[in-house]
């Protein structure tokens, strides 16, 4: 399993990705953009979940996942 965690913020975002043996796969800072965050995922192994940190920018980014059956919490 990959876990990406994103620290959302209302213009861009953090992603950084860890294997389930700890170790760091990409991590980027990128606009917020569901064709940037589609280029991202579409280069991580399946399965993979999304933990997301953030205030109020969240509903888009969790249905974004939820199309894109992403397990987001």
């Amino acid at each position: 399993m990959i876990h990406v965690g994103i620290d959302l913020h209302s213009r861009n975002m953090t992603l950084a990705a860890v294997n389930d043996n700890g170790e760091l796969l990409p991590e980027r800072k990128i606009t917020n953009s569901a064709v940037l965050l589609e280029q991202f995922f579409a280069d991580l192994p399946r399965p993979v979940q999304a933990v997301v940190e953030c205030t109020s920018f969240w509903f888009w980014l969790a249905d974004w996942c939820s199309g894109h059956d992403i397990p987001c919490v």
